[in-house]
């Protein structure tokens, strides 16, 4: 799929991952690294962003059209699916606010029906679950 830099700008503002202002500044920190040519390539674009730590391999996907996968939910401005086999449903999350230079830190969220509350509330968690729970370790899980 070919995409423009135009409209991978356009969609990167319209999606609100940055305000028209930060996407000039981050075309011209991504353009000191490209060649002419790349510089008007989306997916080049997007890569080198990556690269910048500009946006996550999750975002780029979506704004390519690789995933119709969403990139907000509420407030929360999704940054990547949590690679974790015990937290397959988890979503690391931030609240971007594009009139501030330093976003917020990101969090982890699963966001859950009315169903699955039911369902909880009727079942106590198991000690085997409980104890792998506990053990698990990362850098935004406080040690129990």
């Amino acid at each position: 799929m070919s995409l423009s830099s135009i409209e991978l700008w356009q969609r990167i503002a319209a999606e609100g991952l940055a305000s028209p202002m930060q996407c000039r500044s981050w075309a011209a920190e991504a353009a000191k690294s490209m060649s002419a040519a790349d510089s008007t390539d989306g997916i080049q674009i997007l890569r080198q962003l990556i690269e910048l730590g500009k946006l996550t391999n999750y975002q780029a996907k979506i704004l390519a059209g690789q995933s119709d996968r969403p990139l907000h939910r509420g407030p929360w401005t999704i940054l990547r699916r949590v690679k974790d086999p015990l937290w397959p449903e988890w979503l690391e999350v931030t609240k971007i606010d594009l009139t501030k230079a330093q976003q917020p830190p990101a969090t982890w969220v699963r966001w859950i029906v009315q169903d699955d509350l039911s369902a909880w509330r009727s079942s106590a968690p198991s000690l085997p679950r409980g104890l792998q729970l506990a053990s698990v370790q990362g850098r935004y899980l406080q040690d129990v």
